[in-house]
């Protein structure tokens, strides 16, 4: 009797350990003795290995990680190839390629968001394609090259927020878009585009409102708030950090600030400079208004 009880918390135990992986199957067709990695693409540690496997004649394999707590980034890798995944769950999702073309030409299954994501691989590999054609292309000036690109770029932009993003703002796949690279530029850039900056922040509420203290939740929260820095107006600036740096706990505090219009004049340079690496006393800031 004890050893059908042992069996059965054995199986037991196996059973809730096995509810804690993802999968990830597949075949990978003419790798045969290349070595197949599954990579955590994570936010502070870089590239991590999580499983890898030594491919035989017909490419199959089977990998497995521990289920992320909230949905992550992973990739398969063959040498310098790669195929980005999405997992948010114990769920087991089904990779089919061929290592000539495994990046784009792959297919994948059991995983909504990980052929979204593999439709966003395939148009950006077509974006870089096309932009490549035309910095080739000498019967274009300088600035007809650039405002060519400018625009294959915004075309690209406006098709993957208006097709992919929009409405879908807490998918892992949306994510993945806004973090997309085209050659080393980040193609959204928060911190000078403010159409960029605005669909980023519509991902960054949805993602904090799914999965509150998630470190990418976190992450996305960092990035639009510096983003907001970057393109708010001088007064916009100075006001935030009057109101984030001031000590309103005590009762002394009462800041105020004065916006001045007009020459900067060398007397406001050295009141700046002592401003900064010294301190002011109330009289000297009313002495100093009063010249102005």
């Amino acid at each position: 009797m004890k050893r059908f009880f042992y069996l059965f918390v054995a199986i037991v135990l196996a059973s809730c350990a096995q509810k804690d992986r993802f999968h990830v199957d597949g075949s990978i067709t003419g790798a045969a003795d290349t070595t197949l990695y599954l990579e955590h693409i994570t936010l502070g540690d870089g590239i991590v290995v999580v499983d890898s496997v030594r491919l035989g004649e017909d490419g199959a394999f089977v990998l497995s990680g521990e289920a992320p707590l909230n949905p992550e980034l992973y990739r398969l890798r063959i040498g310098g190839q790669g195929i980005n995944l999405a997992i948010d769950s114990t769920e087991t999702v089904t990779v089919k390629a061929d290592l000539g073309n495994m990046s784009f030409g792959y297919k994948v299954e059991g995983s909504g968001t990980c052929d979204t994501i593999r439709i966003l691989s395939q148009k950006l590999a077509e974006l870089e394609k096309q932009v490549r054609q035309v910095a080739e292309d000498r019967n274009f000036t300088i600035q007809e090259r650039d405002e060519k690109i400018d625009t294959l770029v915004a075309r690209y932009k406006s098709d993957v927020k208006m097709n992919f993003i929009r409405n879908r703002y807490g998918s892992t796949a949306s994510y993945f878009a806004c973090f997309q690279i085209l050659g080393s530029v980040r193609l959204f850039d928060p911190m000078q585009d403010k159409s960029d900056l605005t669909w980023l922040r519509a991902v960054a509420n949805a993602w904090n409102e799914q999965y509150p203290g998630c470190p990418r939740s976190e992450n996305l929260a960092n990035i639009v708030a510096q983003g907001r820095r970057n393109l708010a107006k001088p007064k916009e600036i100075v006001l935030d950090y009057v109101s984030r740096l001031s000590m309103f706990d005590c009762e002394n505090t009462n800041p105020g600030v004065v916006f001045y219009k007009g020459e900067i004049t060398p007397s406001m340079v050295d009141y700046s400079l002592k401003a900064i690496y010294s301190i002011i006393s109330i009289e000297e800031a009313e002495e100093f208004a009063g010249e102005i």
